[in-house]
């Protein structure tokens, strides 16, 4: 690979990853190296390579999301339901 083809990549691969952060692809950013040796490796289409870190991407969303609805359940939860049979009820309004 000659110098200006090196450099041409090395720019396309930081803008993407810039890219990636800037719409909050945070797992498609850090897993693009190691997607993109194992698609050199394998001889993968840009095609496998995008839905394998879309992919990651997706089921990092999942985890988060799912972390969230339960931190949310969680403290719904932990607030104390206590009845106390000191509390007055209003008075009646039937004579």
């Amino acid at each position: 690979m000659s110098t200006a083809t090196k450099a041409r990549v090395d720019t396309a691969y930081q803008r993407l990853r810039e890219h990636l952060a800037y719409l909050g692809l945070s797992t498609a950013s850090e897993e693009l190296a190691p997607a993109l040796d194992r698609a050199v490796k394998l001889k993968l289409s840009a095609v496998e390579v995008l839905e394998d870190l879309l992919a990651k991407e997706a089921e990092a969303t999942r985890v988060r999301r799912l972390h969230g609805r339960l931190r949310f359940a969680t403290t719904r939860c932990a607030r104390p339901f206590t009845t106390s049979s000191s509390t007055t009820s209003p008075p009646s309004t039937a004579r």
